[in-house]
């Protein structure tokens, strides 16, 4: 079940982070004692919401067989950086952190999403083609967390993969997370390009140009709805709680 207050809320973060009016600052993660460095996987990003301290981060996640991803968190803190509570996972809290990490990208991740967003428009417009390949053709790949085809790019020298590797299962569900590689010329792994923004756009554009379907098509649908609704669930729950009040009295 929807938790509409975190989707609220969420929301309401989300648009005064898109306008400015929230401010992220970025810390390393040896700066909060009470977290697991070998747990998180990203920087902590801070702000003060409705004069509470909120931090977000990935932090890693163990499924069966040892295999491990990465899921957002968002904490309460106080001002010495010990938790005092936690933000349940609702829609909304990847965008957050999207945008969060996006208010703080270095230089060279700058350059990185102007080269996915390049990649992306080639692909869209026809000026690269992209291979499908199995897992088993890439030796650093494991088949067992891969849920797509692996698609293949040799572009000005340099090859890119694209995938998707199996998501957290989660309260919110399960979505698979798109991810791109740069590959030697044995298909060995040379880096993980997860920093950059744009990824899943690249992923659905390569996919929709190699004739599959677009599943985020119908995904950005039932988002679009409740995000057009929320405002009035959420007036029809205070109405509701007023009334059970009223009664009450």
């Amino acid at each position: 079940m929807v938790n509409l207050t975190f989707v609220h809320v969420y929301q309401q973060m989300i648009e005064l982070t898109q306008q400015g009016e929230l401010q992220w600052q970025q810390f390393a993660v040896k700066e909060f004692p009470y977290l697991d460095p070998d747990a998180v996987t990203s920087h902590i990003y801070k702000t003060v919401f409705r004069n509470r301290h909120i931090i977000l981060f990935q932090q890693r996640v163990s499924l069966n067989r040892g295999i491990t991803q990465s899921e957002v968190v968002c904490d309460f803190v106080d001002t010495n950086h010990k938790k005092i509570g936690e933000m349940p996972r609702a829609h909304g809290i990847k965008e957050l952190y999207r945008l969060a990490m996006l208010q703080n990208r270095e230089q060279r991740l700058i350059d990185l999403d102007k080269v996915v967003a390049m990649l992306t428009e080639m692909t869209l417009e026809k000026k690269v083609t992209w291979s499908a390949n199995e897992a088993k053709d890439f030796p650093d790949l494991d088949p067992e967390v891969i849920s797509s085809n692996v698609y293949e790019l040799e572009y000005r020298g340099r090859r890119f993969i694209t995938f998707l590797e199996l998501g957290v299962p989660a309260k919110d569900g399960q979505e698979d997370i798109a991810t791109l590689w740069s590959v030697d010329s044995n298909r060995r792994k040379v880096a993980d390009l997860k920093g950059a923004d744009g990824i899943p756009e690249l992923f659905q554009a390569v996919r929709l140009r190699a004739g599959q379907p677009d599943m985020t098509k119908l995904d950005k649908a039932i988002d679009g709805l409740l995000a057009s609704t929320l405002p009035q669930l959420v007036e029809a729950i205070k109405a509701e709680r007023a009334r059970q009040q009223a009664s009450k009295n």
